[in-house]
């Protein structure tokens, strides 16, 4: 074939059985704003190739290629080009028939090294190729002629795909589902050709692209970085996609919250949008247990309204371990920064779920730590599920009453930070946050803390617990404003706990005031009755802010109107 220079501007062209072949180096062919078919229609598009090219070079530019689903078993381009070039080329509805595992769109056999393909503003979509495994949309396989003394001429810039979709999976196939496949000179890098795809959008499904470097027989699969939209899930309680592993990049209608955590872990895992911080938006009811994201920056954001519609129900799985570490709703650790947003969300009260706190923020998890972890509420409802008829501290003796770190709602566990704003955190068995081991809390004077920790049906039953600092390793910090700490503007008693010999650090304010984290026993009356027979005393001492948990109540007992000769000391 002589040097030839075709083009066609602006025609519709019915191929019927024919298709186009360039034979010549030189020669090139191009059609722009055109439309192409087979027998006014009737026939599949990709019955035949529309173009052959053995040598020279194919430009399409503003091409619209519709199949109306008519299956075909040739690819659309068939090439061992100089030039590839398409730019603003649609395909849709392009189907293969059964058994059929040609290329949908473009098959090149010999790409040498003076060989160019640049595909920009690509789109194919709603394609029917992804019901056969191994029918992918474009097929790239290097020359083979590449002696090892010119391997180094090789390089993938030879291709670039830029600005395109290709969405073919219809239905979604992640058996072998590649959509382009490379087999590349010995000693390539595969790795080099992630550049060249530039703001390529592929759908949901994964393993898009798979790569051969010769002389194995093994294709690995390249990991391509998603686009920005996938770093925004949002999650409806109505929603039409599910998931219980990652099975596909969800990132909109997803029915559960634990789908999209679960797809935000591994895509971590596999270094996709590592560093970048991500978001779940939620509306809708939910029932859930695992929400753990440890070393991830994710954000967690809910309607307005704080209604049984729009609520998250944390029921852990039961019994729960004596290591709270694999039971809480949400965990966070090593660099890892939760953010909660407008949540209403409540644990559940069946006996043994006060084991399991709604976050757990630990430092320490990875041998070599980034960071701390951190956990910030906003503006959120958190709820427990102690009641009057709740049978967690039941008749307990005192030592157990006086475990006032159990049950809490956060657990923050070394270098942590804990911060809270304009939250309402209300009726949990046990204190809003237990801080141990060098961890610094927050809460702002607009966070409601009501009625945490209370010890129904117990002796001590107007005991309650708010905050808890048990100190450990390092200096524990505790800033905390009671303004609307609902015991403290009642009896002025904040129910913070600290042991006397922890090394916390608590400061405590009242509306800009130093307030009294938890108030000093007050008595107004004592009586002792002796029983000289039996040899025995009863004292009973009435006041205020009696319970002994984590201090020492003295009680001396003195004659009256006697100089003492021995002072009675009971603690």
């Amino acid at each position: 074939m002589i040097k030839t220079e075709l083009s066609f501007l602006n025609f519709s062209i019915d191929l019927g059985n024919l298709y186009f072949q360039v034979d010549n180096i030189d020669s090139f062919l191009r059609f722009s704003n055109c439309y192409l078919f087979r027998n006014a229609g009737s026939t599949a598009i990709n019955s035949h190739s529309l173009v052959v090219v053995n040598r020279g070079s194919l430009i399409l530019g503003n091409l619209n290629i519709i199949g109306n689903n008519h299956g075909g078993n040739q690819p659309l381009f068939q090439s061992s080009p100089k030039l590839i070039q398409f730019t603003s080329l649609t395909v849709s509805n392009i189907a293969l028939v059964s058994g059929s595992t040609a290329q949908l769109l473009l098959n090149v056999t010999e790409l040498e090294q003076q060989s160019q393909i640049t595909l920009s503003d690509v789109r194919v979509n709603k394609s029917t190729a992804g019901c056969q495994a191994q029918a992918g949309i474009i097929f790239v396989h290097a020359s083979e002629n590449h002696s090892q003394s010119k391997l180094k001429e090789y390089n993938p810039q030879q291709i670039l795909i830029k600005n395109s979709t290709i969405n073919n999976r219809s239905p979604q196939n992640n058996n072998n589902a590649y959509e382009i496949k490379f087999i590349l000179p010995y000693r390539s890098i595969s790795q080099n050709l992630i550049d060249q795809f530039q703001i390529v959008e592929f759908g949901l499904t994964f393993n898009h692209v798979a790569v051969r470097v010769l002389p194995s027989e093994q294709f690995d699969y390249l990991i391509i970085p998603l686009g920005a939209k996938y770093t925004n899930i949002q999650v409806n309680s109505k929603g039409q996609e599910q998931c219980i592993s990652y099975i596909a990049n969800y990132y909109n209608d997803i029915q559960s919250v634990l789908c999209a955590v679960i797809i935000i872990r591994e895509q971590d895992s596999l270094g996709l949008f590592k560093g970048s911080p991500r978001s779940v938006s939620t509306t809708g009811s939910y029932t859930e247990n695992d929400f753990r994201t440890d070393g991830i920056d994710v954000s967690f954001a809910g309607q307005v309204s704080y209604t049984a519609s729009n609520k998250i129900t944390f029921q852990p799985n039961l019994p729960i371990s004596t290591d709270s570490i694999d039971s809480s709703l949400f965990r966070i650790h090593d660099g890892g920064l939760v953010t909660l947003t407008r949540l209403y969300i409540q644990r559940s009260n069946i006996s043994g779920s006060e084991n399991a706190p709604i976050a757990l923020i630990i430092n320490g998890i990875e041998q070599q730590s980034n960071g701390v972890g951190q956990l910030v509420i906003n503006n959120c409802v958190l709820e427990g599920g102690n009641s009057v008829s709740s049978d967690v501290w039941y008749n307990l003796g005192l030592a157990e009453t006086c475990n006032v770190g159990y049950g809490a709602a956060i657990v923050a566990d070394g270098q942590t930070i804990v911060q809270i704003f304009r939250s309402n955190i209300r009726t949990f068995e046990g204190p809003v946050v237990r801080a141990l081991n060098g961890a610094s809390v927050f809460i702002d004077r607009y966070t409601i803390l009501d009625n945490n920790g209370l010890r129904n049906r117990n002796t001590l039953s107007s005991m309650q617990t708010n905050v808890v600092c048990e100190g450990g390793i390092g200096t524990t910090t505790i800033n905390i404003a009671l303004d609307n700490v609902t015991s403290f503007t009642s009896t002025y008693n904040a129910w913070i706990y600290q042991s006397s010999e922890s090394s916390c650090d608590i400061n405590a304010t009242y509306y800009g005031t130093l307030g009294q984290p938890r108030s000093f026993p007050q008595k107004n009356s004592a009586k002792v009755t002796i029983d000289n027979t039996n040899k025995t005393a009863e004292v009973t001492v009435g006041g205020k802010f009696l319970e002994p948990c984590l201090r020492k109540l003295v009680l001396e007992i003195h004659e009256k109107d006697s100089t003492d000769k021995q002072i009675i000391n009971i603690s």
